[in-house]
């Protein structure tokens, strides 16, 4: 917001104002049509068929859904893999980890403890 000279007429603060105001947002218009502008111009990346990454071998065709015994999805099979891994995004092959169960009283050490003092023994 500008502010007002001690001189001028507050009818002419006004229309400057509304003047900044309205340059502003033609501004704003004119940046967004130039970036609509752009991305229409740029055409969308296609991957051609020879280049469709295919299922990791020993894990069946690249189907799509992974169904479960109850019939809901639990995973797929042609999504992007995992950069530095064989597995596939939502992949139902993919390693799920252990089940930690938790202490048989509250404070109790869950199932995948490492017990380092046992109130004995420093040892470990």
């Amino acid at each position: 917001m500008l502010k007002k000279p001690w001189n001028m007429p507050s009818a002419r603060y006004a229309v400057r104002q509304v003047g900044s105001i309205l340059s502003g947002a033609i501004v704003a218009l004119a940046v967004s049509a130039a970036l609509d502008a752009r991305q229409a111009q740029a055409p969308a990346p296609q991957t051609p068929a020879a280049q469709t990454p295919a299922a990791p071998a020993g894990r069946g065709a690249n189907t799509g859904a992974v169904k479960g015994p109850d019939g809901a999805t639990i995973g797929f099979t042609n999504l992007a893999e995992i950069p530095g891994t064989p597995w596939r995004i939502h992949d139902a092959a993919r390693p799920h980890p252990r089940v930690v169960t938790p202490g048989a009283q509250p404070g109790a050490a869950p199932s995948d403890a490492i017990m380092l003092f046992d109130g004995k023994d420093l040892s470990k």
